[in-house]
């Protein structure tokens, strides 16, 4: 990719923990009932939307396969925008860290429009309104990568009232492959409606909340990613 570059600054989140439970859409308004009445408090801090993520991975796909394998430190490279998939303006180029069992990320909110209309990845970058806003460093790790797969959903955001749990519970999941179309593939998509993802997020100063909220539903962690799933749909069997 040839993305021109120049300094612009990116935004670290604070580490937290991230628990996962794959539940079936049909438990989503049992668990939303239970979220309110929680002792914990929670209320729907956002209002639902659909959240697009262009992930980028090496030709031998290692954050894939490091994924897979749960290696202790992990990283994914994806541009982020909200709203129709087409509607690619103004998005965030995310690299999201794993370490052990907290996550963190680097955030850099970028000023162009991702030309989906292209006949290619590369001038979908190039032909945007302006695409000198990628600082060095992001962009030399970028410059390593391609995209591999676009993963929409729709997420629903509650927190307690104490601000120190959030929940997200994510359904309606496409996956639309990157690797084998010649232009920016917006229509081939695999869909997968019957899952649920349902995440906390906490941070670990925190982690003894937990316990309070585990005697409001049942929730058993395990490990899930929206990106390994989408290649697991993509990859032949």
């Amino acid at each position: 990719m040839n993305i021109e570059e120049n300094k612009s600054p990116s935004k670290k989140t604070p580490r937290r923990i991230e628990l996962k439970d794959l539940r079936k859409l049909r438990d989503l308004e049992s668990i939303e009932s239970s979220l309110l009445k929680s002792s914990l408090a929670f209320y729907s801090s956002y209002p639902d939307r659909r959240i697009n993520s262009l992930y980028f991975d090496s030709d031998n796909h290692i954050a894939f396969d490091d994924s897979l394998a749960g290696h202790t430190l992990r990283k994914k490279i994806r541009f982020r925008w909200y709203g129709p998939i087409e509607n690619s303006s103004a998005p965030t180029l995310e690299f999201k860290y794993k370490h052990g069992h907290l996550s963190w990320k680097v955030l850099q909110k970028l000023n162009f429009i991702i030309d989906l209309k292209s006949p290619n990845w590369e001038k979908a970058f190039l032909s945007s309104l302006n695409h000198k806003s990628i600082n060095s460093k992001n962009y030399f790790a970028l410059s390593q990568t391609k995209p591999t797969s676009i993963v929409s959903y729709t997420r629903s955001y509650y927190e307690s009232t104490d601000r120190k749990v959030r929940i997200t519970l994510d359904r309606d999941i496409t996956f639309r492959d990157q690797s084998i179309y010649p232009t920016p593939n917006l229509y081939f998509a695999k869909h997968n409606t019957e899952n649920l993802v349902f995440e906390i997020k906490i941070a670990e100063k925190d982690i003894t909340l937990l316990d309070e909220l585990f005697k409001t539903f049942d929730f058993i962690p395990q490990r899930y990613s929206k990106y390994c799933e989408s290649l697991r749909n993509h990859m032949p069997k």
